[in-house]
């Protein structure tokens, strides 16, 4: 089962709910860390505040009580972290509204990055990371951080992205951005 906290992750845990609502306070000029009780219920109407208005908000999210992933949310752009069973960012999705001419009522899967680490360490080893337009045009980058190389390649079929495509998720309910397997199909 998971649960939603709307709290910042960094550096490797979960901010404690003060510091989650001063931090939003901070970035979006609100005034919710003023209020006496600082709670859930006011980070729940701190982070509300901030979907409605299209400002800044984080979450995180656990299953069957271990972290899963954390959301940074900011206007048209949501990031999608992965976490694996050692509690590493192995995974990440960038979803964004920059194709609004294409559909203005959609996010778009923009950027898939994979971080592979020296087995149980937090040694990261590569970087692999997925760029996607809306057009189907596809471009990987490699990087192998042990030798410092670097290798580049386009698609040179279109891909078919249509799963990339997501609709703005309403407040609470981010299951859809949170979708690991996507397809995507070269032609």
């Amino acid at each position: 089962m998971k649960k939603v906290y709307f709290q910042r992750w960094v550096f490797g845990k979960m901010q404690d709910l003060q510091t989650s609502v001063e931090v939003l306070d901070g970035y979006n000029k609100t005034r919710f860390s003023h209020k006496k009780n600082k709670d859930e219920q006011l980070l729940l109407e701190a982070a509300k505040y901030a979907h409605d208005n299209q400002k800044l908000y984080f979450l995180t999210i656990f299953e069957n009580e271990k972290p899963y992933c954390y959301l940074d949310i900011n206007k048209g752009f949501y990031r999608v972290n992965f976490l694996d069973e050692l509690v590493r960012k192995y995974m990440s999705y960038d979803f964004t509204d920059n194709f609004s001419s294409i559909d203005p009522n959609k996010l778009f899967l923009s950027q898939i990055m994979f971080w592979e680490f020296e087995g149980t360490t937090d040694k990261m080893v590569k970087i692999t990371d997925h760029l996607f337009k809306p057009d189907g045009s596809f471009h990987m980058t490699e990087r192998d951080l042990i030798t410092n190389e670097q290798i580049d390649s386009e698609a040179k079929n279109k891909i078919d992205v249509s799963s990339n495509w997501e609709e703005y998720p309403e407040f609470g309910k981010y299951e859809s951005l949170m979708r690991k397997e996507r397809e995507t199909i070269i032609s």
